[in-house]
């Protein structure tokens, strides 16, 4: 069982975990409680959590608190899944935590609540320019050219644009004959979106494609269009 707190009202969110953990206490006094936050969360406390399963029918509560960014509990990983299934409770919280981020975990949620402060200033969520990569790589122009579009209106440069087109190529070439990330030396999410992608083309497109780029963020640097010339790439490709 997961429970999973979050928004921008931080004592909001704390006050009700702590109710929610102090109910569950209550009712299984003899319960013990691990907790872990981003300084000393870890892959290494998640296995001691699932390996005491069935050891003396341990139990425990699992306080967790801004762990999210540390890229173990998403569903490119077999923790979060194992923890769904596991006989542990787990009271999870995320401050500040936006609806992009909730698409990556929310399939094993079992109960989610949000908590947010109408008086609190909400930070503007930066565009994700991975998710771009993806678009290019993978859909039609008319996708490609709609992200484009907005992307642009929202300020980003086309020379940031170019290097994440340049960056998620090279991981896409580099993927291309490895079957596994611990070769790669990648992190699991990023080799299977590079693997994704790489299935989609030929060995000559994905090497044309990384010669292109090469050569065209050269340019751009130089140009005081390099909005144009990426354009120009972006209907040709």
């Amino acid at each position: 069982m997961i429970y999973f707190f979050y928004g921008n009202d931080v004592q909001k969110i704390r006050s009700k975990k702590h109710s929610l953990i102090s109910s569950l206490v209550s009712k299984k006094p003899e319960v013990s409680i691990l907790k872990a936050g981003k300084d000393d969360f870890s892959e290494e406390f998640l296995k001691q959590i699932l390996n005491t399963q069935g050891l003396f029918e341990n139990v425990y509560i699992v306080s967790l608190h801004n762990v999210f960014d540390m890229d173990l509990l998403n569903m490119e990983t077999p923790y979060l899944e194992e923890l769904q299934k596991s006989k542990h409770i787990v009271v999870w919280s995320e401050d500040n935590f936006d609806e992009e981020k909730l698409s990556h975990i929310e399939l094993f949620i079992q109960k989610t609540q949000k908590y947010n402060n109408s008086k609190v200033k909400e930070k503007k969520i930066a565009p994700n320019l991975f998710n771009f990569a993806e678009i290019v790589f993978t859909k039609t122009l008319k996708d490609s050219w709609g992200e484009y579009c907005k992307l642009i209106s929202e300020g980003i440069d086309a020379n940031d644009l170019v290097n994440i087109l340049l960056w998620q190529i090279k991981v896409v070439n580099q993927t291309e004959a490895i079957s596994n990330p611990q070769e790669s030396g990648l992190k699991p999410f990023v080799f299977n979106k590079g693997k994704n992608i790489a299935h989609k083309h030929s060995k000559e497109e994905l090497r044309k494609m990384l010669i292109d780029l090469t050569k065209l963020a050269q340019e751009m640097r130089m140009s005081n269009r390099a909005d144009l010339l990426l354009e120009k790439w972006l209907m040709e490709k």
